[in-house]
């Protein structure tokens, strides 16, 4: 059923166009309407189910009630989870996201922004982005923006997702627990560059470590020969730096393809679903998404005000 037209509301209650729109638009006292005429326009609108189209509400309001959302992809369960708490935080407030994937690439990330800019989206939340400064340039044209992501960037909102305590987390289970011989596995372009620096800070230099426990592998084929030199030099704990890598190389454990003892314990820089089913059973840390899209509705709801930049403490799994 179609929505009835703005003239049949009006002539149905025998005003004009004009008188029609300003009560519907909710500036009937503002134009001084009598209340009996506007009770009358809402009646009939009401029973004839009228609903305004989404521009002129935009002409009248000034406002789009659209916040754009940027991410590298939707199919990470991290992101996946999120955008759906956000939405459900914004419901209410009668607001809707428009989702964009940037696939982890800088113009493509440039070219959503200046998409979201020409539909007059009120805000663009970012979650990783590539380059940070990019929302800096989107918020001097009046767009204001929040990142959740690792790196800050001291004039914009930000949610900092801290890799660095993390990771200090996972080294200090691993020490509790007898494992002071804690090697680390990286693979070209699966974590970011803070990963590696966390390792070095929190276990290398502070230990004073000087063995060659750390790696940096090329493909995944690297990875099979680390673990090899890893158990060589006696580790009892190997941190991975992203569970997508720590999950393909227990499914390899698994199916007999690599060699590695059930004696070390392991661990990944961040978490998903998949791990729990890992056996041995690995740890990893993982950040509250509730709390995250409480952070971006108070962004939402303050009408866009720049927010200090708050930091979500990584939960051991």
């Amino acid at each position: 059923m179609t929505s009835p037209s703005l003239k049949t509301i009006a002539d149905a209650a025998g005003v004009s166009k004009t008188t029609a729109s300003f009560v519907l638009n909710g500036k009937g006292d503002q134009h001084k309407i009598n209340k009996a005429t506007q009770e009358r326009v809402l009646k009939i609108a009401s029973e004839l189910n009228y609903r305004p189209s989404f521009l002129s509400q935009v002409f009248n309001s000034g406002k789009t009630k659209t916040i754009g959302l940027v991410a590298p992809n939707l199919n990470h369960a991290f992101t996946h989870e999120l955008v759906q708490l956000i939405s459900e935080k914004l419901d209410p407030l009668e607001y809707r996201l428009l989702p964009a994937f940037s696939k982890g690439n800088e113009e493509e990330e440039k070219r959503i922004i200046d998409d979201f800019r020409e539909r007059y989206t009120e805000a663009i939340i970012a979650i990783h982005p590539v380059n940070a400064d990019n929302y800096m340039n989107a918020s001097s044209n009046r767009t204001p923006a929040i990142v959740v992501g690792h790196k800050t960037h001291s004039e914009l909102s930000t949610v900092l997702l801290d890799l660095n305590e993390g990771t200090k987390l996972l080294i200090q289970h691993h020490i509790q627990r007898h494992r002071k011989a804690i090697g680390f596995i990286d693979i070209e372009n699966s974590s970011t560059p803070e990963v590696a620096e966390a390792y070095q800070s929190n276990y290398l230099e502070r230990f004073g470590i000087s063995a060659q426990y750390n790696y940096n592998a090329t493909c995944f084929g690297d990875v099979v020969k680390a673990l090899e030199q890893l158990q060589e030099k006696k580790v009892n704990a190997i941190l991975f730096a992203s569970p997508q890598l720590a999950l393909q190389t227990m499914r390899h454990k698994m199916e007999r393809k690599i060699n590695l003892s059930n004696d070390i314990e392991i661990s990944s820089v961040g978490w998903m679903p998949e791990l729990e089913l890992a056996q041995p059973k690995i740890s990893g840390f993982k950040f509250d998404k509730a709390e995250i899209a409480e952070i971006v509705g108070q962004f939402i709801t303050s009408n866009f005000v720049n927010l200090e930049s708050k930091r979500v403490v990584p939960i051991l799994c």
